[in-house]
């Protein structure tokens, strides 16, 4: 379908058409069928690319052979793949750019400061820099702690990842068992 824009008793153009929302890109307006099939084409390279990686990744890793700001509307339409707070991007299913409950965000916190922490600093950090975190707990976070087997209790309220080698016990036990 072919759509004019008024403004201002003006047509501003015919040439427009609309892409409508699928499970793959969002909904979007394009005038050039080659910018489309780049664009198409582009995602499907990054995402086998982010998909490679496995971990977010700076759009300077990627390469293209056109200017940032195109990359950055290219993957824009995507419905798979999204920009953390960070500026990372990444897989829409990746808990480190889109972290959907708790545990996603004190995993996302820990592996943010890259140490253990406190409880309280995990609730701090999740309330104040992780996005859609405003009405969250401190208790909940620290039932999640002490829920989720990937966090590890390595101090009083002190947590570190699991991943990172440390394991849960009394250190009279874990000294035994090495």
């Amino acid at each position: 379908a072919k759509y004019s824009y008024m403004y201002a008793d003006e047509v501003l153009s015919d040439e427009f058409k609309f892409s409508s929302a699928n499970k793959d890109f969002y909904a979007f307006w394009y005038n050039n069928e080659n910018a489309v099939k780049d664009a198409k084409k582009t995602v499907d390279n990054f995402i086998k690319f982010l998909k490679t990686k496995g971990t977010p990744v700076a759009l300077k890793e990627f390469e293209y052979a056109f200017s940032p700001e195109t990359l950055k509307n290219y993957i824009g339409l995507s419905t798979q793949v999204l920009c953390n707070a960070e500026g990372l991007y990444g897989l829409a299913i990746w808990p480190e750019v889109n972290p959907r409950n708790i545990r996603d965000k004190a995993y996302l916190a820990l592996k943010k400061m890259g140490k253990p922490l406190h409880f309280g600093e995990i609730y701090d950090i999740i309330t104040n820099q992780i996005s859609n975190s405003k009405n969250i707990l401190l208790q909940s976070v620290h039932n999640e702690l002490i829920r989720n087997q990937e966090f590890v209790l390595i101090g009083r309220g002190i947590y570190a990842l699991k991943e990172w080698g440390y394991a849960p016990g009394w250190v009279k036990d874990i000294l035994a068992e090495s």
